[in-house]
């Protein structure tokens, strides 16, 4: 019975083996069927095959649908990387497997299509004002597939649209940029000014070429734009900069600045950079100005004219005008100007400046005087300046007043709020308040020189409260007395005589 069972088993074991003869053919994966755009060094992937002992394969591409003339690979693995496929075109392809024991059968047929062209990128189709030196870019990624499996990328550029004389052209080998990078470019320059280019590009490798792309077109800028000082401009100081947009492929800018508006006087100069410091430039004037931009083949046109006019006044501003001022050495500010040799400063006790007025000379381009001699209290004074270079000045500004020491009576302080005495005092002085609109006070007693001899809290809690200060340790002679409450203020002079 035992030897009955056995018999069975081995021969249903012999007829499996018998039916496991065949390997089955293998399943394509990628590219799949009918892909298009693919590279000419595209990967064929498919899925290995179960089979007894070593498993090899045979791949069979072709141009044909029928495998007339196939292009024959065998491999150990899974997949094949070609070389060289020919551009814009349809390859079939498809595997078999061998093992120990057989070879299966042909997988499906699949077929792919290489690119033939690739996208431009920049200039923007249409483009103007482009700059005589340009950089083309094109696209190097057939939608998120980098293209690869090339030599080289191709550009041309014509005057014409049928690119039949050609302006410039070029090659930029693949690997000069980066394997993921999204863009080739190549730069070109010595373009003409005010002209219309039209540029394609194409890929190729030792066996074949692709088609150009899509032809584009831009065109070249006319002429510079200008910057600074901004057209119709005020109060420019003679140092001033003239400051146009730098232009890519320009060798050198010619401008003309001058004060004739139709520039029939001689005043052409020549700058490497985007910017010129024009010499010689004086106060009060209006200049007019353009530029236009060169390399070694073309000019660009002028530029429009342009104009601005030289600051020709200095403005102060401190102290305020027709301000009171609490320090007797004050100093004198105004709105910083440039370009100038010094400053001159009248300074007089007369509105006319015509009671023995002082004058202040000022090197450079200082924005501010200091007063070195104390200014009498009570004293209102006036003053103006100009600026000066090389044997040009500008406009005296406008008259500026301040007086010394009164600040003026404020909010709590009126005319008749407080009572002083005796003036001039001896060994003391009162200071009485005649209504009751603030509590505490600060008292400060300073000298000629602006420093406190003395200070005292003055408390007014009632009308009539009254104060008393003492004078005895004063020296005889003049002194400013301040009374401050919140923000209010009030000065005075006194003088003690013992």
């Amino acid at each position: 019975m035992k030897k009955l069972l056995l018999t069975k088993v081995l021969v249903i074991l012999a007829i499996f083996l018998a039916a496991q003869t065949d390997i089955l053919p293998p399943v394509l994966v990628s590219p799949t069927d009918g892909d298009d755009d693919q590279v000419p060094d595209v990967e064929l992937d498919w899925y290995a095959a179960s089979g007894i002992g070593e498993v090899s394969y045979e791949l069979q591409l072709d141009t044909s649908a029928d495998f007339t003339n196939p292009m024959v690979s065998n491999v150990d693995v899974s997949s094949l990387k070609t070389a060289d496929l020919l551009f814009g075109t349809t390859y079939y392809w498809r595997v078999r497997a061998t093992d120990d024991l057989g070879t299966s059968d042909w997988s499906d047929t699949f077929s792919f299509i290489t690119f033939d062209q690739f996208d431009l990128s920049k200039p923007n189709d249409g483009s103007t004002a482009i700059a005589p030196r340009i950089r083309l870019i094109w696209k190097a990624k057939l939608g998120a597939v980098s293209i690869t499996g090339i030599t080289h990328y191709d550009y041309q550029i014509s005057l014409d649209t049928n690119f039949t004389t050609l302006y410039a052209s070029g090659a930029v080998p693949f690997g000069t940029f980066p394997a993921d990078t999204a863009a080739y470019y190549a730069w070109v320059g010595q373009l003409d000014f005010d002209t219309t280019y039209y540029w394609r590009a194409r890929a190729r490798h030792s066996q074949d070429e692709s088609m150009w792309s899509e032809r584009f077109s831009f065109t070249t800028v006319d002429f510079v734009t200008q910057v600074a000082p901004v057209d119709n401009a005020t109060d420019q100081m003679i140092d001033v900069t003239l400051e146009w947009d730098e232009m890519e492929g320009a060798f050198e800018y010619i401008y003309e600045f001058c004060t004739d508006p139709t520039f029939t006087i001689p005043c052409t100069n020549i700058s490497e950079t985007n910017t010129a410091h024009p010499q010689g430039v004086m106060f009060g004037t209006t200049y007019y100005w353009r530029v236009k931009a060169s390399h070694t083949q073309d000019t660009s046109e002028w530029s429009p004219t342009w104009s601005f006019e030289t600051i020709n006044t200095v403005y102060p501003s401190s102290p305020a005008n027709n301000s009171y001022v609490d320090d007797m050495f004050p100093t004198l500010e105004w709105e910083p100007i440039t370009g100038v040799a010094g400053l001159e400063i009248l300074f007089d006790v007369s509105e006319n400046f015509d009671n023995d007025p002082e004058l202040f000379e000022i090197e450079g381009e200082e924005s501010s005087y200091d007063i070195l001699g104390a200014l009498e209290y009570d004293q209102t004074y006036f003053w103006k300046l100009r600026a000066f270079e090389n044997g040009d000045t500008t406009n005296w500004s406008d008259t500026w007043s301040f007086t010394i020491g009164v600040s003026g009576i404020g909010d709590i302080f009126d005319q008749n709020s407080l009572q002083i005495y005796p003036n001039p005092a001896q060994n003391v002085l009162y200071i009485k308040s005649l209504n009751s609109n603030f509590n505490k006070a600060e008292l400060t007693v300073s000298n000629l020189l602006g420093q406190s001899i003395l200070s005292q809290e003055l408390n007014f809690d009632q009308p009539n409260a009254k104060e008393t200060i003492s004078m005895e340790a004063l020296d005889n002679g003049l002194y400013i007395l301040q009374i401050k409450s919140g923000e209010s203020t009030y000065s005075k002079k006194i003088i003690v005589e013992k």
